[in-house]
């Protein structure tokens, strides 16, 4: 069983600032995290392949700026 698990990173909710000219958020200087929902649904792909008898293979997939690598190491680390 091969499964692939999409993973983005997002900007750290306890550092949000936002631009009061334009409204929008300030994401220079601002730290990033994994989306904790993306890492629910990696950790279920890793339950699926578990049950699948280690036989599985789970990918994770990340599309983003340069640091996405560091996304990625996190996944890694979860097995």
């Amino acid at each position: 069983m091969k499964i692939a698990v999409l993973i983005k990173q997002v900007p750290d909710s306890d550092d949000v600032r936002m631009d009061p000219e334009t409204g929008t958020m300030v994401r220079e200087g601002m730290g990033a995290i994994v989306n904790p929902l993306d890492l629910n649904a990696l950790q279920a792909a890793l339950d699926l392949r578990t049950l699948a008898g280690e036989a599985g293979e789970v990918t994770a997939i990340a599309m983003g700026p340069r640091n996405a690598d560091e996304a990625l190491r996190e996944c890694l680390s979860m097995g």
